[in-house]
């Protein structure tokens, strides 16, 4: 199992292609004001192709309900005034990680992380996994680009499609800001494409 975070702004730096008429100089686009917030991802898939059910993490002091609205089915949501990973949060995940996958001791699991603080400071997490038949790998910082194949075959893809589904929420709604209440359907559409097994 490959797990990656992706630390996603609200309205991505990079715009769509726009298509226009032949000769045509200036296009415009429609773009939104809010881009300051950072919601973070966490992506977990396997070679053959099994994905976790997403953990979003959103820069708030408390959960709020409505943060859930349009989220891919079972998604777990946590809350961090930075909208960062913490080592609190990285607890959560993991028993967020063993009730989607399972692992026995006929049948072990690897891990492969990032070498974020996050993922590699907490003995309960190392404690945990030990008990559950999880064998936890800690990429080196500074590697992951390289290293983890999620980088080279999953996140280019899902921010394209992400990049594309607020473009096309922006232009469906417009006047309107996108805020972290719409985070999840964006992520919803974009997650939904992307989680192919081809891309696995």
């Amino acid at each position: 199992m490959l797990m990656r975070q992706l630390c996603q702004r609200l309205v991505p730096v990079r715009k769509a292609k726009i298509a226009s008429m032949k000769g045509k100089k200036q296009v415009g686009g429609i773009t939104s004001a809010e881009r300051g917030e950072t919601t973070t991802a966490v992506i977990c898939m396997s070679a053959t192709g099994h994905f976790i059910p997403l953990f979003l993490i959103f820069p708030r002091a408390r959960m709020n309900d409505s943060l859930n609205n349009g989220t891919p089915s079972g998604t777990q949501l946590a809350c961090n005034p930075s909208g960062y990973m913490t080592v609190e949060i990285f607890r959560a995940w993991f028993d967020h990680f063993l009730l989607n996958v399972y692992p026995t001791a006929d049948d072990p699991v690897l891990l492969i992380v990032d070498g974020l603080s996050s993922h590699t400071k907490s003995l309960a997490v190392k404690d945990k996994a030990k008990a559950n038949h999880v064998t936890i790998i800690v990429l080196p910082p500074h590697c992951s680009n390289k290293l983890q194949p999620l980088d080279v075959s999953f996140m280019a893809p899902f921010k394209n499609f992400y990049t594309s589904a607020a473009d096309t929420y922006l232009r469906h709604h417009p006047g309107r800001v996108i805020t972290i209440y719409e985070v999840g359907q964006l992520m919803n559409t974009a997650y939904t494409k992307a989680a192919a097994t081809q891309i696995a």
